[in-house]
């Protein structure tokens, strides 16, 4: 649920080195 919850948080760019907003 978590990974969920970042991708409405997180920018496309911080996906894509992962959970970098964490």
């Amino acid at each position: 649920s978590e990974g969920q919850v970042v991708r409405l948080i997180c920018i496309p760019r911080f996906c894509e080195t992962g959970v970098a907003v964490l």
